[in-house]
């Protein structure tokens, strides 16, 4: 192999990396452990480590992805042999630094940061010729099972409904937005173009098409989520412009016969067990997403109404209970209520940079958070809303309303949702 097939084999960690820093940048108070936000460790046997050590390993993460990117884009003043070592040593520990940083608080499963643990891993395990086909599924996937999580009965709801509103009312286009028949189709449009995008990108004689289809979309919503429109956080937007620039560095090359050959089906016989194992991993995740069992955000489930949502209430009387620094999310009750709503989703992106994450052992975790332990039992409400898979639209209800009742839960739980004490 020599210097320029080392760039190439590799070209996809130029953004990667890049983006990574930019996005850790963009939400430093989620990795840097000065957040006031609680940490909910993905292992039970996290939660004494010191969140001193958050910033350290995120200066080597930080640092990690910074070497990969230069010695990619330098790899030409190098043997190709020394520029391979070096690259797989600096993303090695860009991997191993970026997991712990997961396990250590699993808020930072954030949809951007999933995808740069799955493509670093695929640019350490796999043969340089599979990377490429691994890699072009994993971002196809992203684009199908996003959408695909959004069909049901409720797809004119929630964030499509939203950014199509905004696109509406930026284009002068208000008295459209009271159609409701034209907003629904609109809303399924969104979607299926989401879905079919991914599929062309799988296509090799339609991938050009699926790169176009695909940029649409992403010019269309930094329209629709940038400062002029919903302004939503920076990371948003920073997510969106990362794959305007590797959709068409992975997916634009023209196939030739014999590219075409080379990409074999993912059962193939001349498939790596590891090779199979990965592709396999990618295709399953997202499905086992859709019916309950993976997380929402690492199965592509983005801006999707099927994730469980836990809602807080504190009676009146104990707010004056409730830690200091959430004072300010607590908003007044509605008319002839006793109930206080606490916006730990507004708390989160202010005090984060980033959302909630959408799991309901996670949040339970930050309701144990702000719970104080002189709070009696009566004084608050859980209210816990999930889907009943596979009918995710049909939404259960379940109301908590005692310690013991909530400690029990948080116990059934497989991952932890236990919190980590700050220094």
């Amino acid at each position: 192999m020599n210097s320029a097939s080392t760039r190439q084999q590799y070209r996809l960690l130029l953004p990667l990396m890049l983006f990574e820093i930019l996005l850790i940048a963009a939400t430093l108070p989620l990795w840097s452990g000065s957040s006031s936000f609680p940490a909910i460790p993905l292992l039970k046997l996290f939660v004494a480590i010191p969140s001193g050590a958050d910033a350290i390993l995120t200066f080597l993460l930080v640092l990690n992805c910074t070497a990969t990117f230069f010695l990619v884009l330098l790899s030409n003043g190098h043997s190709p042999q020394t520029s391979t070592s070096k690259i797989i040593a600096a993303l090695t520990f860009a991997l191993l630094t970026g997991g712990t940083l997961v396990l250590l608080n699993q808020h930072r499963l954030q949809p951007w940061h999933w995808l740069f643990l799955v493509l670093s891993l695929q640019c350490l395990i796999l043969r340089p010729e599979r990377q490429e086909f691994s890699q072009r599924l994993t971002i196809a996937s992203i684009y199908i099972f996003a959408g695909l999580s959004r069909l049901g009965p409720e797809i004119d709801s929630g964030m499509s409904r939203e950014v199509l509103t905004n696109l509406l009312s930026q284009s002068g286009l208000t008295t459209a937005i009271r159609n409701q028949q034209l907003m629904t189709f609109g809303c399924i449009g969104m979607t299926l173009t989401e879905i079919l995008a991914g599929v062309l990108l799988l296509a090799p004689k339609w991938r050009r098409a699926g790169v176009i289809l695909a940029m649409t979309a992403h010019v269309i919503l930094l329209i629709a989520l940038g400062p002029w429109g919903l302004n939503h956080n920076n990371a948003v937007l920073i997510w969106n412009i990362f794959f305007i620039v590797a959709v068409p560095l992975l997916f634009w090359k023209k196939p030739t016969p014999a590219t075409l050959a080379s990409e074999a089906p993912i059962a193939s016989p001349s498939e790596s067990w590891m090779a199979l194992t990965m592709n396999c991993c990618i295709v399953a995740f997202p499905l086992l997403g859709l019916i309950g069992i993976s997380d929402n955000w690492p199965s592509w489930q983005l801006y999707s109404p099927r994730p469980e949502v836990v809602r807080l209430f504190v009676s009146q009387n104990a707010v004056p209970l409730l830690p200091e620094q959430i004072s300010e999310y607590i908003d007044d009750p509605p008319p002839l209520q006793p109930w206080c709503p606490i916006r730990m989703d507004r708390w989160s992106l202010e005090a984060t940079r980033s959302p909630i994450y959408p799991e309901d052992r996670f949040q339970l975790g930050v309701v144990a958070a702000i719970l104080p332990d002189t709070i009696a039992d009566g004084d608050f409400r859980i209210m816990i809303e999930s889907a009943a898979e596979p009918a995710w639209w049909r939404r259960t209800t379940r109301e908590i309303s005692s310690v013991k009742e909530l400690d029990e839960l948080r116990a059934t739980m497989f991952f932890s949702s236990a919190v980590r004490l700050p220094n």
